[in-house]
């Protein structure tokens, strides 16, 4: 089974790449030889990223850097039976604050992908979407899929600007799609100062015994996904030829940005000092997701529970360290 995907650069990419390249880990998803059913292209986005991923993944074939890539990105993209487009340039808070860059460099960029895919023949297309934040404001909890789709932040106009053009670019050319549409994904043992992860850097702070910065209302609801669990279920989706529309990727649990602080001092052992920032961004009151239907018809879904996340990440954290 061929197998091209994007974006393994980042946070998400690299545990899956990790995974299908055999290295161990201590998540629950070892259950798929993935490596001897998959023929596994990695297209960097950049000539520094094929540099890198060609030098950390030698045993993958790795191209790029896309969508220009020339004659030798479409040999991998060639009767490739999935294309996993997981890259995307910016987050929440840089996609606010330059929406023409975010528009250009996903969804155009993006589209650009889709056109030499489908001149490729490519099968099926999967997307990783966002379902924090391409649904908006709740209506009802936990949010189905057939929950409206109104995001209130950039990043989610673009992650469903996206969804659209897939869908119909799917439909014009007669490909199976597949969009997933995560929670709060959290794992990440390389944060660095990039803003995003408010799991990883309030853990990192709370280990320092520095002050945790909070940009939003401690009475905020999230479904928080733990590394393992997505990889998981890309694992699966990508051995699975059956699935096709949308789907979310959820625990179907929700915990306040209070109930996050309270389990870190629980794990840590800190007592924990927080400083309220202005807010960057508009956030969602509350975000909890239903997985019914992954759950129907992949049979995989995020069952982590957020304490032995944390421990699990505290644990890796210290050890990399």
């Amino acid at each position: 089974m061929k197998v091209v995907i994007t974006g393994g650069s980042g946070f998400i990419g690299r545990a899956l790449l990790r995974r299908l390249s055999g290295e161990q880990h201590d998540g629950p998803g070892a259950f798929l030889p993935a490596n001897d059913r998959l023929d596994i292209s990695v297209l960097g986005s950049s000539a520094a990223s094929v540099e890198a991923l060609a030098r950390d993944y030698p045993m993958f074939t790795i191209g790029g850097p896309w969508p220009q890539g020339g004659d030798a990105l479409d040999g991998l993209l060639r009767d490739a039976d999935v294309l996993l487009h997981m890259a995307w340039s910016s987050m929440p808070s840089t996609a606010a604050t330059d929406p023409a860059r975010d528009v250009r460099e996903n969804v155009e960029a993006g589209l650009a992908l889709l056109d030499r895919a489908a001149a490729a023949g490519v099968r099926a297309v999967v997307f990783l979407s966002s379902g924090g934040t391409v649904y908006g404001e709740a209506q009802f909890l936990p949010i189905t899929e057939a929950h409206p789709l109104a995001p209130v932040m950039q990043y989610g106009v673009t992650k469903l600007a996206f969804e659209q053009q897939l869908q119909l670019h799917a439909a014009l050319h007669g490909y199976r799609h597949v969009i997933l549409r995560p929670g709060n994904v959290y794992g990440n043992t390389s944060v660095g100062d990039r803003p995003q992860g408010v799991v990883e850097h309030w853990l990192q702070r709370a280990m320092a015994g520095e002050v945790l910065e909070v940009w939003n209302e401690l009475t905020l609801v999230r479904d928080y996904v733990f590394i393992d669990d997505m990889v998981d279920v890309l694992q699966a989706v990508l051995l699975e030829p059956r699935l096709s529309g949308a789907y979310n990727v959820g625990t179907g649990i929700g915990t306040s940005l209070q109930g996050l602080i309270e389990l870190i001092e629980g794990i840590t052992g800190s007592s924990i000092r927080i400083a309220t920032r202005p807010v960057p961004i508009r956030a969602v009151t509350a975000n909890v997701l239903d997985s019914t239907r992954l759950a129907g018809e992949l049979g995989v879904v995020p069952g982590t529970a957020l304490e032995h996340g944390l421990r699990t990440l505290l644990e890796r954290s210290r050890t990399k360290g």
